[in-house]
């Protein structure tokens, strides 16, 4: 957190959450805010309409990742992972590029998630 404060030249505080101990990082800034948009694609919508970004081969494996951290989970018993999203174009281009890494995957919709998730199984 504290790197990427100092990258966006931030005084923004980092704070910790008590309850659950994760740090946060808030920024305001219209500018940042209009590249994200302009460049990324980065919509108000974005779990809906989120499509899965141009990564280069030498990160994707830390983008996907960090997917997980943030929204991925295991399974008690078995070997299934899975991702949760909201995009369906981005979940299936997220199952597309995991099978041609020979992960045996789907997607599956869940309504009371009103979203979508892509198992990993056999891993």
């Amino acid at each position: 957190m504290e790197d990427i404060r100092k990258e966006l030249d931030s005084n923004h505080p980092i704070r910790i959450n008590n309850k659950t101990g994760v740090y946060n990082l808030i920024i305001n800034s219209k500018l940042l805010k209009n590249e994200l948009m302009i460049y990324h694609k980065v919509t108000h919508n974005k779990s809906i309409d989120a499509v899965f970004p141009d990564v280069p081969k030498g990160y994707l494996s830390h983008f996907i990742r960090g997917y997980f951290d943030g929204d991925g989970h295991i399974y008690k018993s078995g070997y299934l992972i899975c991702f949760v999203g909201g995009s369906k174009e981005f979940m299936t281009s997220l199952r597309d590029i995991l099978a041609k890494e020979s992960f045996n995957t789907r997607i599956i919709i869940e309504k009371p998630i009103k979203g979508f998730s892509t198992y990993l199984k056999n891993i």
